[in-house]
Order: structure tokens, then C-alpha cells, then sequence
């Protein structure tokens, strides 16, 4: 016990050294969630009020963790009240600039979005954090309930209100009410003692903003508008920002080049590549990409060369591997594919993306139009972006189940599959079970084994409950038995042997409903965290498993043609 109690006062200190490499710093919450301490507790509360916002995410996830595995630990109430404060200050700032920036028809630029993401992302947190100090499943009961139909939002408010108290109260409940976005606002400025300012005001204040993604948007969107009142303000940003701060410095010398001359001159004498804001906004117009935070469009963009292809230049040919994602930014582009007559496609569009994410070959063949503009994007950097980022991840999933009409709910394996299987079955009979899920058609046998030591066996009764809306992610695969799954607002789906339920919510962080048994058997669990460590940590498991879901896509398709 003491030499675990050293590793981690060890762990605490690197943990609160802000001088340490914060990339390691990082890793160090999901290890003290290993160790199942009241310290560990105590030193990943303290780093709730870290300054770097990834590391403060790393610490409420293990939090979390250890709150569902070790209820009996103590979670000190005030650090995270305090930042669940934090928290609700900040989200109700969004609303606040959000409405501002609407009333000059901000709604729907990159700007709004970024703003509309922040909030989201806090009022995740909060929810995340009261988890912490309340029965966290009647939090996420809550919580589903706010974000439901009239009545669920009716009974969950009472409940929230009802819950909560003082400060905590006072600040939270008018952010998560239902009610336009003007009495949100007004709302929120008379907690934040502010009032309503007009949009170039807002615009100058945000260009300003520590967060690097608020300020270049709000700099792309002074440019869109041609607020050039605010030149002065981009000079300063010019001046005065730090020089790690290249987007934003980037962005601003794009706007201000922008003011001295017409758009073609600055196209043609602008030598370094487009800044990543301007990828960015027209990165969000694409299909795959219409879940991906600004954020995440912006690390994508930047890991780009922008390239000006002449007319007609190959850019893949039918067959060929993917080496690269070619995000047509401007101009058309020619499309054939196999015998058929080649079809003209406008920018934007991104090419090469389904290949690269599957881990396939072209299905078509690609050739550059004029004034052509390309953001090339290695395959290798999109895939060490994903490695690194189980959201971005999970959002590329997200796009690809939310953007098909196929019914993801319960993936049927494609022939009849017949696997017995007995509580307490060996790993290699697991294997067998999962390698019959569509999602691990094409895993190999070293990763369906390493897919197998994360699997639980869950024994299936009659009526037993599986899984429901309030239970973290998972996926399951029907070993033996039978399973029911209910949804609001679709129809009750059955299960069987080779099934696999879950996909939604470990995948995509999309609510499943909830299930339970029909008939006595074994279903295997793999707990969504764990299994998208692995998809993150092993990139041909996780090409796999987005061109296996990608082909299931495809088949669903040509059966409705």
C-alpha cells in the first residue's frame, strides 16, 4: 500500500507541474483512475482548475470513472461546484455573444458555430460534474430529459431544480431552460452584469479571446463582412499577440490583404497557404465532416499544404491506394467512375476520405478542373490526427451512421451465424462470437484477440435488463439468447447470435434506448471507452472497423436502388 501511495504523490506532483511536458501531463489522469485511491480522487480534483483545457477533460473522465466503479470514495463538493460555476459563467457568455452577433445575421457562420460549441462543451461539463456530488444515473436521467420532448424537459427541470441549490442554482437553471435564445440572453446578462452590445462590439472583444479558434473566426468573419472600422483591432492582433498564436496571426494578415486589395490580386500574390480558417469554414459544408468541431477543422486544415493544380491534372485513379485526402476548397473537379461518363462536382469536396478512413482502395478516378484550389492532407497526419483524438473520432462515426437511412440500432451479421457459446467460454470462443459482428469483418485475428480480453461476458434472462439510457456506452454482441431493443419513437428491434447492439452510443455517443433479455443466453460487452482506446491506439483496427461499418453503408444503399 505505501509503495502504491508513492507512485502516486509521484504522479499528483507531474500531475501539478505546469512546467512538465503537457502532452505527458495528459496521460497521467487516466493511470491515477487505475489506481482506486481517495488520493487519487483528491489530486485529480485539484487539477479541475488546471489551465489547459484538454487536461482538465482527462480529469474529469477518470473522475467519473471512479465514481462509477467506487462510489464509497469522497468527492470533495466545493472544487467542483466551483468549476461547475466556471463552467455555467462561461457557457452563459456564449449565449450572451451568440445573441449579439444574431442580430446582424451571424447565425450560421463559423463564428456562431465555434460559440455554439463552446457552450455545448460546458454545458456537457456540468452535467458531467454534478454526476460527481449527485447519483450520477439520475443525472443522466436528467439530463436526457432536458434534452427530450415538453414533458421529459418539465419533469427533469423540477427535479434539477429541486436538486440544486444555492449559487449552483441560481446560474444554472436559466442555461438549461427552454426559452428563446433573446430571454436566454437577457438572462444571462443580468447574471454577468453586462447588457447587449452591438455585433461590431462583440466582434472586437472576441477578436481578442485567449481561445485561438473564437478569434481567427471572429477575424474571418470581420473579413466576410468587411468591418474594416475594425482594422485597428487585427493591426493590434498583428502587433501584441503572441507568436505562438500563428492561426490567429495567420488569419489576420489574410483579412487585412483582403482590405488593400481585390480578391484576385490577393489570391494571386498570397504565397503561403490559405489559412486554415478559410479551409475550415468550407470544411464544415461537408457531409463527413458536419459533426467535426471548428477546433478540429482548424488541426485538420493546418496539417495541410494548399496546392493550385493546372486543369486537368490527375488527382486519384479507380483502383489505386489512398495516400492522401484532397479537400477541393475552389473550382470543379471531373468525376468518373468506371465505364460511365465523368461527372462535374463544384467545390467544396472532400476526396479520398472514405478510402483512407477504410483503408481502400479509389472507387473513382479524379481530375482537377480550372482554378482548381486543393488542401492536401497526407493519409498518415488525418490518421495521427484521429489516434490522438477518440472525439474526433467518434464524431467522423457519428456522420456516417446519422447520415445513412440504414437502421444502426442492431447490425445484422451477413449470413446466418450459429456460434455456441456457454457463460464462461474460453477467449478463443469470444473471438469466434465477435469476429461474426459486421463492425470486425475485417479485423485480423491478433486484433479480434485483443478485442476479446477487453469483452465481459453479461448473462441474458427473460426480461433481464441489458442496458439502458443512463448506462455509459457500450457495444454488445449476442453470443446465445435473445435480445429486445426498445427506442423512442421507433419500433422494438430483436437481437440474436452474431448481433451487435450499441454501436450508436460506443461509437457515436448517440443515445440507444434501452434493452433487455428475451431469452437466456450470453451477450459480450465492451465498455465504449475502452474499446475506442484501442481503435485510437491501433490505426488498422480502426480502418477496419470504419470501412467494415462503410461497406455495411454501401449495401444498405444498393438494396434500395
Amino acid at each position: 500500500m505505501s509503495r502504491g501511495e508513492g507512485v502516486v504523490e509521484t504522479l499528483g506532483h507531474f500531475l501539478g507541474e505546469e512546467a512538465e511536458d503537457v502532452e505527458v501531463r495528459r496521460r497521467i489522469p487516466a493511470t491515477l483512475a487505475r489506481i482506486r485511491s481517495q488520493r487519487s480522487v483528491d489530486l485529480l480534483l485539484a487539477s479541475l482548475g488546471q489551465e489547459d483545457e484538454t487536461l482538465r477533460d482527462q480529469a474529469l473522465a477518470a473522475l467519473e470513472r471512479l465514481r462509477r466503479e467506487q462510489p464509497a470514495l469522497a468527492f470533495a463538493r466545493a472544487p467542483i461546484e466551483e468549476r461547475a460555476l466556471a463552467e455555467t459563467r462561461q457557457a452563459l457568455r456564449c449565449v450572451s455573444l451568440s445573441f449579439n452577433l444574431r442580430r446582424d445575421d451571424g447565425q450560421g457562420s463559423l463564428l456562431d458555430r465555434a460559440l455554439e460549441e463552446r457552450r455545448e462543451r460546458s454545458v456537457d461539463r456540468v452535467y458531467r460534474l454534478l454526476g460527481l456530488i449527485f447519483p450520477w444515473r439520475d443525472v443522466v436521467v436528467a439530463r436526457h430529459g432536458m434534452e427530450g420532448n415538453a414533458r421529459a424537459h418539465a419533469r427533469a427541470a423540477e427535479y434539477l431544480d429541486n436538486m440544486l441549490t444555492g449559487p449552483l442554482r441560481r446560474w444554472l437553471m436559466p442555461l438549461l431552460e427552454e426559452a428563446p435564445l433573446e430571454e436566454k440572453a437577457r438572462k444571462a446578462n443580468a447574471l454577468l452584469r453586462t447588457r447587449v452590445r452591438d455585433p461590431e462590439d462583440t466582434l472586437a472583444q472576441l477578436i481578442h479571446d485567449d481561445d485561438q479558434a473564437l478569434a481567427a473566426a471572429a477575424i474571418h468573419r470581420v473579413e466576410e463582412k468587411g468591418l474594416w472600422r475594425l482594422a485597428d483591432d487585427l493591426e493590434h492582433v498583428l502587433e501584441h499577440r503572441p507568436a505562438r498564436d500563428w492561426l490567429v496571426f495567420e488569419t489576420a494578415s489574410w483579412a487585412l490583404a483582403a482590405r488593400r486589395m481585390p480578391a484576385e490580386a490577393r489570391r494571386s500574390r498570397w504565397r503561403e497557404a490559405l489559412p486554415a480558417v478559410v479551409a475550415a469554414d468550407r470544411l464544415r459544408k461537408v457531409p463527413l465532416l458536419r459533426f467535426v468541431s471548428v477546433g478540429q477543422l482548424l488541426r485538420i486544415a493546418g496539417a495541410g499544404r494548399t496546392v493550385r493544380p493546372e486543369p486537368g491534372c490527375l488527382l486519384y485513379g479507380e483502383g489505386a491506394f489512398a495516400t492522401r485526402v484532397q479537400l477541393l476548397l475552389e473550382g470543379p473537379i471531373a468525376v468518373q467512375v468506371g465505364d460511365a461518363s465523368a461527372v462535374e462536382r463544384a467545390a467544396p469536396q472532400v476526396l479520398g476520405l472514405e478510402a483512407v478512413l477504410g483503408g481502400e482502395r479509389q472507387r473513382e478516378t479524379v481530375w482537377t478542373g480550372e482554378g482548381a484550389v486543393c488542401l492536401t492532407v497526407g493519409a498518415r497526419d488525418l490518421l495521427g490526427q484521429l489516434s490522438e483524438d477518440g472525439v474526433l473520432v467518434r464524431r467522423v462515426f457519428r456522420a456516417l451512421l446519422e447520415g445513412s437511412a440504414f437502421d444502426s440500432r442492431v447490425l445484422r451479421p451477413r449470413r446466418p451465424v450459429e456460434v455456441p457459446f456457454v457463460a464462461g467460454a474460453q477467449t478463443l470462443e469470444a473471438v469466434r462470437v465477435l469476429e461474426a459482428s459486421p463492425l470486425f469483418a475485417r479485423a485480423t485475428p491478433d486484433q479480434l484477440l485483443r478485442l476479446a480480453q477487453l469483452a465481459r461476458e453479461v448473462t441474458l434472462a427473460p426480461g433481464s435488463a441489458l442496458f439502458d439510457e443512463a448506462d455509459p456506452a457500450a457495444l454488445y454482441v449476442v453470443a446465445s439468447g435473445e435480445v429486445t431493443l426498445e427506442t423512442e419513437g421507433a419500433a422494438a428491434l430483436r437481437a440474436g447470435p452474431g448481433d451487435t447492439l450499441g454501436a450508436r452510443g460506443a461509437l457515436a455517443g448517440l443515445i440507444e434506448g434501452r434493452a433487455h433479455g428475451e431469452a437466456a443466453g450470453v451477450a459480450l460487452r465492451l465498455d465504449g471507452e475502452a474499446l475506442l482506446d484501442l481503435l485510437t491506439g491501433e490505426v488498422p483496427l480502426l480502418q477496419g472497423t470504419f470501412g467494415a461499418l462503410l461497406e455495411a453503408l454501401r449495401r444498405f444503399d444498393a438494396r434500395r436502388v
